[in-house]
C-alpha cells in the first residue's frame, strides 16, 4: 500500500511511505501500525470514532473519504491530509 502524507503529517513520516500488508486492514488498524513506528501518530490511534479523527485529519482512498472501520486493500493508494480551515 502506498501512503501519501500531506503537511503537517509529512513532517512525521516523510511525504510517501510503502507498507507491505498481505490482507485487507481497517483504517483504525493502519493508524495503529503507523503509531508503532512514528510516535507522532500515537495520538490519532486512540481516536474511537470518525468524528474525533476528522477533527485532526482526513484519510482518502481513490478520492473517497475513509472511515475508521472501512477496509483498505494491500494495493490501495491512501492520502492523509489535514483538515480544511479558512478564514
Amino acid at each position: 500500500m502506498k501512503i501519501r502524507f500531506y503537511k503537517p503529517f509529512n513532517r512525521i513520516c516523510g511525504s510517501e511511505l510503502d507498507i507491505e500488508i498481505e490482507e485487507p486492514i481497517t483504517l483504525k488498524n493502519l493508524i495503529y501500525i503507523l503509531s508503532l513506528s512514528y510516535s507522532g501518530f500515537e495520538k490519532y490511534a486512540s481516536k474511537e470514532n470518525d468524528e474525533k479523527l476528522r477533527a485532526h485529519m482526513h484519510v482518502v482512498n481513490g478520492g473517497r473519504l475513509v472511515k475508521l472501520d472501512d477496509t483498505i486493500q494491500p494495493n490501495d493508494k491512501i492520502g492523509i491530509l489535514p483538515i480544511a480551515s479558512g478564514g
